[in-house]
């Protein structure tokens, strides 16, 4: 089985349930600075800090933000502005997953005590351990510059799908979607120029000061249509996890319109918001096999 279909199959087993998908706590916010929220399933809180963040749960922080997740393992996951992640469970034990759908990350992982941690992004997936990584990455671009240690870096679409790549400590990688991505032996200056300043500082842990704190979720109005279509639109396999916990809101009229009026980006919705057509096909294949049927009964 190859890196993707192994990657596509334990993103599909999470989704509907098989792992674990509302379980223990995957990390807490422990510096958030400005204003951000996270999602679990289809309801939405306030991001505060010291709040625990659970496999599944979808992070965004506004304009101006800047947030640290500690992870468990002793991973770190500082967010720059306007980023926007999936926590998943990590496809070996001991290391943490996450989807990177928009936005800058710095990474912070400790050395491999069970398997490496990766980061997932529309174009790339990404293992590493004992590593410092910064990433940025939209639907378009993803690029990755490792500050300290090794990553092995495979490119998810276009020609050059299932390719993997050794980027070593100091090296800058660059790919747009449907293109090979490149190697260079420094970052870019427009990468470099759009770092938040944070990010060229350690990240110190602040993980204590929450180790006895319990949080009580502040609830903030329900998400629409527009708030998450980006990751409605998002890779197949984040999508079909969306469809499974989302579904509740194709009962909502304005969520639902846009829905339908989106449906060829995320054709799985088809099924959820016109059941009667294919339970309709389903009973016509029923029909047409009744009679091969009735005569092998004779």
């Amino acid at each position: 089985m190859g890196n993707i279909l192994r990657f596509t199959v334990f993103l599909w087993l999470t989704l509907i349930g098989i792992l674990p998908a509302f379980a223990a706590p995957a990390g807490t916010i422990t510096l958030l600075d400005g204003k951000g929220s996270f999602i679990r399933g289809a309801a939405t809180y306030s991001l505060v800090e010291g709040v625990h963040v659970e496999k599944g749960d979808i992070v965004e922080l506004a304009e101006q933000s800047f947030a640290n997740i500690e992870l468990n393992g002793g991973t770190m996951a500082a967010l720059g502005p306007q980023t926007r992640v999936m926590l998943l469970t990590s496809a070996k034990a001991g290391g943490n997953e996450i989807f990177l759908l928009r936005g800058q990350m710095k990474f912070v992982a400790p050395p491999n005590i069970g398997g490496p941690d990766r980061i997932t992004t529309p174009n790339i997936s990404v293992a590493f351990a004992d590593a410092i990584a910064v990433l940025q990455s939209n639907a378009d671009k993803s690029s990755l510059f490792m500050e300290r240690g090794d990553a092995k870096i495979l490119e998810l679409s276009g020609e050059n799908e299932g390719a993997a790549r050794i980027l070593k400590n100091g090296e800058f990688y660059s790919r747009n979607a449907a293109q090979k991505g490149e190697m260079t032996p420094r970052p870019s200056a427009d990468f470099v120029a759009d770092l938040p300043k944070i990010f060229l500082d350690k990240l110190p842990s602040r993980l204590d000061k929450f180790k006895d704190q319990k949080i009580e979720l502040k609830k903030l109005p329900d998400f629409t249509y527009a708030d998450v279509e980006a990751w409605l639109k998002g890779p197949v396999t984040v999508r079909k996890l969306l469809v499974i916990r989302w579904r509740a809101k194709a009962h909502d009229a304005a969520f639902r319109k846009g829905l339908v009026a989106n449906l060829r980006d995320h054709p799985e919705w088809d099924r959820i918001l016109f059941p009667e057509k294919y339970d309709t096909a389903a009973k016509k294949k029923d029909e047409a096999a009744a009679p091969a049927k009735a005569d092998q009964a004779k």
